[in-house]
């Protein structure tokens, strides 16, 4: 292409506002310290529009470059010419860095006891730990609403760091106790066809030894049937360890709070059970993102604990399971005013029960 058609191509964009100059270096501010990520991103890297962008690369701070490779010595006698002076190459931090760091100090600052010297934390893997570390305490009781902080916590790059992100608690599609969330969540029939796997279960073994139920609760259930104890379960108004109604009308009664204070947040579908975690995490880019998390993580807690502890309940750890199909037996009894018959689990009774009922 010939040299004049360029020029007049570069011409005219300048003239049309297409081309921009490169941001110049020299004015860059460096990133010493976690208080210098306080100051606006426009402030520290003017020049730079990241409409057109831009940006000369994302990295750490302004650094000095090195030779990338060892010459092997010359064999001309021939002077060289001076060497050119060593500029610095700007490398810039991701403007999300500076958002998060400053919602997160926003965040302390609603908090008692606060060290101030946070701030003096200098930009590096270990002054970003320091800066995170009381966050974190406070999070580690709502695994995993942390868990993508410890990462950056332990990360070797520092200069690559954008948006901290937090996770709302779930459970994966492949974890043991997502089929007894999934069912105590999706309704009576649900908990049915998960305790008709229970119960056949034992047919399939050929023994009782892992599932064991009174032979009149057996009758019972072959008599009814699961959906029907259940959905007496569910409208029964007396003393009951579960409240099936709420649970399957778990949005209103357990996240209705959550879409009043946070409805900006909350016009997300955040899965209870999630394809590898998938939609499950957020940016930090102002305080109350922090404040929705810890929010969240607490229904999410009520929720779970609403119903049976799913690990337990899937493997049938302490009868569990037994326990549960003999209090649905026992309510509808109550319902229909028939003889209630007394029994514990052999997997919950105490060692003093077993010898009572011979069973040591």
């Amino acid at each position: 292409m010939d040299i004049s058609i360029i020029t007049h191509r570069i011409k005219n964009a300048l003239e049309e506002g297409g081309l921009k100059s490169a941001p110049d270096g020299a004015l860059f501010q460096t990133v010493n310290n976690i208080a210098d990520l306080l100051r606006p991103w426009e402030e520290t890297f003017p020049g730079i529009d990241l409409n057109v962008g831009n940006v000369p690369h994302f990295g750490r701070g302004i650094i000095r470059r090195g030779p990338k490779f060892n010459p092997s010595p010359r064999m001309s006698k021939r002077p060289l010419p001076p060497p050119r002076p060593i500029i610095p190459s700007p490398l810039v931090l991701d403007r999300g860095l500076f958002q998060s760091t400053q919602a997160i100090w926003d965040y302390y600052q609603t908090k008692d006891g606060v060290d101030p010297r946070l701030l003096d934390c200098a930009f590096s893997d270990i002054g970003i730990e320091e800066f995170l570390g009381p966050l974190c305490s406070e999070l580690a009781d709502y695994h995993p609403l942390g868990m993508l902080l410890e990462d950056v916590m332990h990360c070797n790059s520092i200069s690559n760091l954008s948006h901290f992100q937090l996770m709302v608690p779930h459970y994966v599609y492949d974890d043991e106790a997502a089929a007894t969330v999934m069912a105590f969540l999706s309704g009576a029939e649900s908990i049915a066809g998960h305790l008709t796997y229970f119960f056949e279960e034992q047919d399939r073994n050929g023994d009782d030894s892992h599932f064991e139920l009174h032979p009149k609760d057996v009758s019972l259930i072959e008599q009814i049937g699961f959906e029907e104890l259940l959905h007496v379960y569910t409208k029964f108004p007396g003393g009951k360890s579960y409240d099936l109604w709420k649970l399957f009308n778990w949005y209103e009664n357990f996240f209705a709070s959550l879409c009043q204070h946070f409805p900006e947040h909350m016009e997300n579908d955040w899965p209870i059970v999630s394809d590898g975690g998938m939609g499950t995490e957020f940016d930090i880019t102002r305080k109350e993102d922090i404040e929705f998390g810890i929010s969240y993580a607490e229904a999410f807690c009520e929720l779970i604990n609403a119903m049976p502890d799913p690990y337990q309940f899937e493997w049938n750890e302490g009868g569990l399971v037994e326990i549960f199909i003999h209090e649905l037996c026992e309510v509808w009894r109550k319902s229909n005013n028939k003889r209630l018959v007394k029994w514990i689990s052999p997997k919950s009774q105490t060692l003093l029960q077993r010898i009572k009922v011979g069973a040591i």
